[in-house]
């Protein structure tokens, strides 16, 4: 069981927080230690060092005043002997003694590297050393020593040696090691403790993330994350989640009522149909009558599967499987075909309809979805242009795209409805426009706006009230191709034409 929770605990961020926090605290508090006592052993050295050195310079200063030579010194050695050299020889033995604990010691050689007088505590392993180690420390044995040959016209050449132990120093870092030692245990002990201490503090408000996130459901989205306006990473995180929950919020909504809205326009033509049906079945009729009412049914059905061909198409743009292909089309040729085909439509309302379209502008995507965009536009500025009205189409190349442009001199669309007109199922009151036509369903313009999307560009509406609606499209332009390829292309979109209904 213990090592479970442990195999469970060593997986959590808590947990790798803690232990990169140990390892950097325990790494940084051994380099400086170790650092720090390899500073305090130069100091100590150092410090020994300058003090052998100065002793050298003074004895030298004392031998110059006594006027002292090697055959003088042995002289003033000897028991019983006065002087000012015995009176320094003296001095320096005191000194000796007075320093045994460090092991300080002084000798005095002579020109020719022999001994004329030594300290009491003066080691026999200590010699003359070479003459390029004059004032230069030099460690021998458990001795530290400094040395200092006088120039031969000076004390008779005089060679001055002092010297100290260098035990004491590794005393004194055995002492600080063991000083080291402690303060890296506590480091390494107390290090996990703090720093699995200060991970729970720092990653408080991620478990309240986690917490939170999963108490969410897709029927309840009003709860939020809590945000601490600290402006670090993990209040990012919150209000980063935060947007993300009102995005969802708002797209269930959307989807809720999309279903709401699409149940009832589904339900409409299913009752029609049943009602139809039930007349049709509730008294003996002629041929006539029955003919009569299966085009209303047939009519009914009609609208119904528009409605449903187009729920699937917005569906298709909704996941993004909307299939573009790259297919090549001639949006020119599918503007002029879309234009013959509502002029009908334009003569009979005593519309004035008219046209300016560029030729060969041709744009990547799928012809059958440009031309429910095209048809869709100038069957919607018909149908809400008044007798007497203009409605004006207009395709031309603009900076690189394809601009399809259709204006009418319909009432407009209210201002307040502007937001709302590429919405799903949204229908602005205009109906007195429609001249008892049958209303849409809301959803031509949600559609043409999902297909300019999908092909890369997109619409944009105009209007001010009582003068007129104008809607354009933007689509990127096809690149261009080479002459063979382009004279297959014209062949193509010439046998397709061919094939196409009257009312494609």
């Amino acid at each position: 069981m213990f090592f479970a929770r442990f195999d469970q605990a060593r997986r959590t961020l808590r947990f790798r927080l803690m232990a990169w926090n140990a390892f950097v605290i325990a790494l940084t508090a051994s380099v400086t230690l170790l650092g720090l006592r390899a500073g305090v052993r130069l100091a100590i050295m150092n410090e020994i060092d300058g003090v052998l050195i100065e002793d050298v310079r003074e004895i030298e200063f004392a031998l110059d005043d006594a006027g002292a030579t090697a055959n003088a010194i042995r002289a003033a050695g000897d028991e019983g002997a006065t002087g000012k050299i015995a009176a320094l020889l003296a001095a320096l033995e005191r000194k000796d003694r007075g320093h045994e604990q460090h092991g300080w010691f002084v000798q005095l050689f002579d020109g020719e590297g022999i001994l004329a007088w030594a300290s009491e505590h003066a080691p026999s392993a200590v010699s003359e050393l070479p003459r390029s180690e004059d004032m230069r420390p030099t460690t021998i044995g458990d001795y530290r020593v400094v040395q200092n040959r006088r120039p031969s016209n000076e004390t008779a050449g005089l060679l001055v040696q002092v010297g100290s132990l260098s035990t004491f120093v590794a005393r004194d870092m055995a002492r600080i090691d063991r000083a080291v030692a402690i303060a890296v245990g506590i480091v390494l002990v107390a290090g996990p403790a703090i720093g699995y201490w200060l991970a729970g503090r720092a990653i408080d408000p991620l478990a309240d993330i986690i917490h939170t996130t999963a108490r969410l459901r897709p029927t309840k989205l009003d709860e939020r994350l809590v945000e601490h306006h600290t402006g670090d990473e993990l209040d990012q995180l919150a209000r980063t989640i935060n947007g993300f929950l009102n995005r969802i919020a708002a797209y269930l909504e959307k989807r809720r009522d999309f279903l709401a809205n699409a149940a009832h326009e589904l339900r409409t033509p299913l009752a029609a149909i049943r009602s139809t049906a039930e007349v049709s079945l509730g008294a003996e009729r002629s041929v006539e009558e029955y003919q009569e009412l299966l085009v209303e049914v047939i009519d009914e059905c009609s609208l119904l599967e528009s409605l449903v061909n187009q729920l699937l198409l917005l569906a298709e743009t909704e996941s993004d499987r909307l299939r573009i292909h790259g297919e090549r089309v001639d949006l020119s040729g599918v503007a002029a075909k879309a234009v013959g085909m509502f002029q009908a439509v334009a003569d009979n309302k005593d519309i004035a309809f008219t046209a300016q379209l560029e030729p060969e502008l041709t744009v990547e995507g799928h012809a059958h979805h440009l031309r429910q965009v095209v048809n869709n536009l100038i069957d919607n500025a018909l149908k809400f242009t008044p007798p007497g009205g203009k409605v004006h189409v207009r395709l031309r190349a603009e900076h690189g795209d394809a601009q399809f442009l259709v204006r009418d001199t319909g009432p407009g669309i209210p201002e307040q409805d502007l937001p709302q007109i590429f919405e799903r199922f949204f229908r602005g009151d205009r109906s007195h426009s429609h001249d008892g036509e049958r209303r849409g369903t809301g959803l031509g313009l949600s559609i043409c706006q999902a297909v300019v999307q999908a092909h890369g560009g997109d619409i944009a509406v105009e209007t001010q009230g009582g003068c007129g609606t104008t809607f354009v499209v933007r689509i990127p332009l096809a690149p261009a191709l080479s002459p063979g390829d382009a004279a297959a292309f014209s062949d193509r979109s010439e046998v397709l034409a061919s094939k196409l209904p009257r009312n494609a």
